[in-house]
């Protein structure tokens, strides 16, 4: 497969797609081989193998197509053809799209509280962890320091003021950058989304959304040099 679109490595994505994919079916190959359907286990069934069906659906989140199946029959079936020599009509793929569910999902409910996956979310990292006010938690932040992550918040009205490093401060007010990256998930990788005919499928469209998002070349950053960065730790409060 040697594919491009105008912002994202095609190429890439189904590499790393495929590695990360293979070594997930290995762990889970009884229940990636299954898929509920009207109470009754189906065998996924296709030429078109389901790492090639995550690399399609990640790849309309970066091809500034508005819908779905506009991508699909104005762009993948013409063009990738000889990349894609197993192609399946539109509504065959339609059918296939919720196989790729499994490779692809990591969300919690609506109703999570935001804090309790965070332990999980961050058990390989390490510095500093920046959150809003509803992130502030005793517990939490003890139990992310005693593994070398500090978590650091804004302070609600009725709490008091405590100090803060200078590098802290700034890291804070560039927090909003997050609207930033949110704005960027709607409006160019499309995760907003409310015309899907199933659950399995809106799921589908907002992880890989989240995925094509990672595979952009041009983030919203910080905007602090490097030398920058350096000199603050070494600044008074």
């Amino acid at each position: 497969m040697s594919l491009s679109l105008a912002c994202l490595d095609l190429t890439q994505i189904f590499c790393g797609v495929d590695d990360f994919y293979r070594e997930f079916e290995q762990y889970c190959e009884r229940d990636m081989a299954r898929l509920p359907c009207d109470g009754q286990p189906k065998r996924y069934q296709s030429r078109l193998s389901i790492s090639e069906v995550m690399t399609i659906v990640i790849a309309f989140h970066g091809s500034g197509y508005r819908t779905f199946k506009d991508f699909y029959k104005g762009k993948v079936l013409p063009d990738w053809r000889e990349a894609l020599p197993n192609w399946v009509s539109y509504g065959r793929f339609v059918e296939l799209m919720p196989w790729s569910f499994m490779g692809l999902v990591a969300l919690t409910p609506g109703n999570t509280d935001d804090r309790k996956p965070v332990p999980e979310l961050t058990k390989d990292l390490v510095g500093k962890l920046f959150g809003d006010c509803g992130y502030i938690s005793q517990a939490l932040f003890e139990s992310l320091f005693e593994r070398g992550l500090e978590l650091i918040t804004k302070r609600r009205k009725n709490m008091n003021n405590v100090l803060m490093p200078l590098l802290d401060k700034i890291l804070l007010r560039k927090r909003p950058i997050i609207e930033t990256v949110n704005d960027q998930l709607k409006n160019i990788c499309q995760i907003e989304h409310s015309r899907h005919r199933s659950p399995f499928n809106f799921l589908v469209n907002l992880v890989s959304g989240l995925i094509a998002y990672a595979y952009h070349p041009n983030k919203p950053s910080l905007g602090i040099p490097n030398h920058e960065l350096k000199a603050l730790p070494q600044a008074a409060f």
